[in-house]
């Protein structure tokens, strides 16, 4: 009965056994971790199937091995077998947790983290060590990524191209990176914990203080603060934040990156001041710049450019076509014309034309532009620059003006007369009409009054015949006193009224109280047949032919006008004259001249000082004595008088007398010095009675003398300044005076 008890306990105890064996096994079969017995040599007696996959192989393949030689890399192996022989002979027991790289069956590096622990046999002699090795790999590597990027996040932070700081709520700084750092100058160690303000310049300082307290009440800011260098300088900063709150919306800190925008600060004022410089040379080189986007067809203007135009600032002006219905009609089309070429061929572009700005100016802009292409080669725009060349424009029509007309009449000249003679010569200005006109007198006005009113003649006459004749015809005037017109599609009957309203406009119109008058003459030319030159030569002669007929009538009235333009002016010269034709008629007569002489020398008195006429007033009415100067031009008066006479045919002999009354016996006398009966008789005779009149009448520059103080003074010169013959019957047979 005892013996069956112990059987069965025996049995019982088996199965447990058993039991036990069998979990034992089940736990070693699905442990999530490598469980391997190595015996005392290193050699693999178990291993579990997380193991083979660790390793990389089959059971078959693994047990048996050994471990140091299958399974772990030369780096490892002599740390592992100090490990192994440390804890075979309990010399340490830190071994667990220790780290060891293996090889797979695969060639796989792994890291596995083991627990070691020994194992007895039953004799106690057996001894194993069961290895427990969680495969880390994976683990590994994520904390040596994790290391990495925090490494990598830690250099970015620290090297951002951007600071970065943070404020608590006092301002004072938390935290900055080196960048921070590098923008300003200084360690890290010297910022942390300082007020963020103590860096601020000190315009910026209060500003900062209220737009803070803004921040941490709005949670955003974008702000730009001058900051200080560490070694004195200013950095313009630009900042951009948000504010940190707890749960319960309680500001914790602020988080901001800086940007040192002190270059492009240092470029925005250069490129102002670049912008405000080019807007002064635009204005002071009147040059104004344009821009225009080709697909919106809208163009911007500069300030100067909208100062050419004359645009209100008001108005946007934006569109190309506001600007081109400025120009003028007769430009506008070569204007749109130029613009599509330069933007379809890319033709260079400098135009010139007429604008009427926005407060109706005329001006002259020249335009010079380029086109923009992008990378299609596709036209994007058109920028160019506008220049008001009014003045330059109107100094070249000027100079245009006074190539081709005369200065004086604002006639076309001689050499335009010329060149349209040619160009009009052809069929289709047939007939075609060549005036020739001579101004008569022209000369005796000349010598009379002087060029300039000789000058204000001609241009009364080119007043005249501007008025006169049509915008197609040619009016010039190709020498002094001639003019010439071509008459394109003419007729004789337009040509004979253009001739008679030459002549009556002419004849009403006077200067210096002489009437103007033109000898007119014309001729046709009906086909190229003809020699337009001997038309024109033809022409002339019947322009000289009238002034033949009318030039001398026209001399003669002009010398009348000149006499009494004289002595209407001087109330002293009309009685002069006057006085000393009465008394030349009257030696005349005691001489016993023929009537005919008694007049010729009656005329010749009253003319003998006609010459006058071109003296200043100022020298006539002179009460002082004359200087030289004043007394050479009083001398000149003779000449003038015969320059002045001669040209009428009927007064050519009073000349000789006008130009020798002033010659004295003795010859000392002026203009000629000529000498007793050399100086024609009437101009002796003009002498003693010009002398006696002069002495006896009131002057400016002194009181009339006696009749009797005069004969004594007429008697004394008589012999050198008078011939004594004929002042010996002045004074007995005109003055009836006892001689001796």
């Amino acid at each position: 009965m005892k013996s069956e008890n112990s059987q069965a306990r025996m049995d019982k105890l088996i199965a447990h056994l058993e039991y036990e064996q069998e979990k034992a096994n089940k736990y070693f079969s699905v442990a999530g971790v490598m469980l391997m017995v190595l015996d005392e040599n290193g050699f693999i007696k178990l291993i579990n199937k997380r193991g083979c996959e660790i390793l990389e192989a089959d059971e078959k393949d693994v047990v048996g091995k050994n471990w140091f030689e299958a399974f772990l890399t030369k780096e490892e192996l002599n740390k592992v077998k100090i490990i192994f022989s440390n804890t075979l002979n309990n010399l340490d027991n830190n071994n667990s947790g220790c780290e060891t790289k293996i090889i797979s069956a695969k060639g796989n590096i792994k890291t596995i983290r083991w627990f070691n622990t020994i194992l007895k046999g039953l004799d106690g002699n057996n001894i194993e060590i069961l290895s427990s090795g969680e495969d880390i790999t994976e683990k590994k590597r994520y904390e040596a990524e994790l290391l990495e990027s925090n490494l990598r996040f830690q250099n970015i932070f620290e090297k951002a191209p951007l600071g970065y700081q943070s404020l608590d709520a006092n301002g004072n700084l938390l935290e900055v990176n080196q960048t921070w750092a590098n923008i300003l100058g200084y360690e890290k160690s010297e910022v942390i914990g300082k007020p963020f303000v103590n860096f601020l310049a000190p315009k910026y300082k209060k500003f900062f203080k209220k737009r803070f307290e803004q921040f941490k009440k709005d949670g955003r800011i974008h702000s730009e603060f001058a900051m200080i260098h560490k070694d004195g300088s200013l950095r313009i900063i630009e900042f951009e934040g948000m504010v940190g709150y707890d749960k319960n919306h309680n500001f914790v800190q602020t988080y901001c990156n800086l940007n040192d925008i002190t270059q492009r600060h240092q470029s925005k004022m250069r490129l102002k001041q670049s912008e405000e410089s080019l807007k002064l040379a635009q204005s002071i080189a009147k040059i104004g710049s344009w821009e225009l986007d080709i697909e919106k067809n809208r163009i911007c203007l500069s300030d100067e450019a909208r100062k050419l135009l004359e645009l209100d600032d008001s108005h946007p002006y934006n569109s190309i076509s506001e600007i081109t219905k400025m120009i003028k009609d007769t430009d506008s089309l070569s204007f749109k014309q130029s613009l599509e070429k330069l933007i379809h061929e890319n033709a260079p572009r400098d135009i010139t034309f007429e604008i009427n700005t926005a407060t109706k100016s005329i001006k002259y802009i020249n335009c010079k532009a380029s086109l923009f292409t992008d990378s299609k080669n596709d036209p994007v725009k058109v920028i160019g620059v506008i220049r008001d060349i009014t003045n330059e424009r109107n100094k070249q029509l000027e100079l245009e003006h006074i190539i081709i007309h005369d200065y004086l009449t604002n006639l076309y000249n001689r050499r335009y007369y010329f060149e349209q003679f040619s160009f009009l010569d052809q069929e289709t200005f047939y007939p075609l009409g060549i005036m020739m006109m001579d101004v008569n007198g022209l000369k005796i006005i000349n010598d009379a009054f002087g060029h300039a009113i000789g000058d204000e003649a001609l241009q009364a006459i080119g007043t005249i015949l501007k008025n006169i004749f049509g915008p197609k015809d040619i009016v010039s005037r190709i020498g002094g006193d001639e003019f010439a017109a071509l008459i394109p599609n003419t007729t004789p009957e337009t040509l004979l009224k253009y001739k008679e309203a030459i002549v009556s406009k002419a004849k009403k119109t006077k200067v210096k109280n002489i009437e103007l008058s033109l000898a007119v003459g014309y001729e046709i030319k009906h086909n190229v047949i003809e020699d337009i030159d001997e038309l024109q030569r033809l022409a002339e002669n019947h322009m000289y032919k009238h002034k033949t007929t009318v030039a001398s009538s026209i001399r003669s009235k002009a010398i009348t006008a000149i006499l009494e333009t004289l002595t209407n002016k001087f109330e002293d010269e009309k009685r002069h004259s006057f006085q000393v034709s009465k008394m030349c008629k009257q030696i005349g007569q005691a001489m016993r001249m023929t009537s005919d002489e008694v007049n010729e020398l009656e005329q010749a008195g009253l003319f003998h000082d006609i010459g006058k006429i071109s003296i200043p007033d100022e020298i006539l009415k002179k009460t002082g004595k004359l200087t030289s100067e004043e007394y050479e031009i009083i001398k000149s008066h003779t000449e003038v008088g015969y320059q002045i006479l001669r040209a009428a045919d009927e007064y050519s002999d009073l000349a000789i007398y006008a130009i020798h009354h002033h010659e004295r016996w003795d010859g000392t006398g002026y203009p000629k010095q000529l000498k007793g009966e050399k100086i024609p008789l009437f101009a002796r005779v003009i002498t003693v009675v010009d002398a006696f009149e002069a002495m006896t009448a009131n002057r400016p520059y002194r009181k009339k003398m006696s009749k009797e103080s005069a004969i004594c003074e007429i008697k004394r010169c008589a012999g050198t300044q008078f011939d004594p013959k004929i002042a010996r019957i002045f004074v007995e047979k005109v003055l009836n005076t006892n001689w001796e």
